[in-house]
């Protein structure tokens, strides 16, 4: 189907988390708020994944 849709379909997920929403409100990134969240792991997780795939 992705092909058909002309695009990528990753394998990373990313969950919901307060943190992000508390990152935004603090004017910050979810890297700074909060570095060794599992949060931030997944986004980290997802950026490998695209940048792999990008290449």
């Amino acid at each position: 189907m992705a092909l058909e849709l002309h695009t990528t379909v990753f394998e990373s997920k990313i969950r919901e988390a307060i943190a992000v929403k508390e990152a935004q409100n603090n004017f910050q990134s979810i890297f700074e708020y909060e570095p060794r969240g599992k949060v931030t792991e997944d986004i980290e997780a997802f950026i490998n994944e695209f940048l792999t795939k990008e290449k």
